[in-house]
């Protein structure tokens, strides 16, 4: 879910299943490493978030396999080894 309204995303949230979070845009890639993306069940971040305004979330795990997008430079160092995935595939 993308939404810039506070009260859809903690409607959203609220349920027990694990959510992935992604702090910013990104790119699935499977040889991205963890450290990026994190997934936590849904209430638990509703609860965090609502109260805290944090992304320190006691329950969370990191997910491998999504590269941070920071901007235009990001897209051009990525340009070569997304052109070879794309004729692998």
């Amino acid at each position: 879910m993308i939404s810039e309204q506070h009260a859809e995303l903690l409607d959203f949230l609220d349920n027990d299943e694990d959510t992935l979070v992604l702090c910013r845009a990104a790119l699935p890639m499977a040889q991205a490493g963890p450290g990026f993306a994190y997934s936590a069940p849904g209430r638990e971040l509703r609860e965090v978030w609502k109260n805290k305004m944090t992304n320190a979330v006691s329950g969370a795990s990191l997910v491998s396999g999504w590269l941070p997008i920071f901007g235009p430079e990001t897209i051009a160092e990525l340009e070569p080894v997304l052109a070879k995935m794309e004729q692998e595939s």
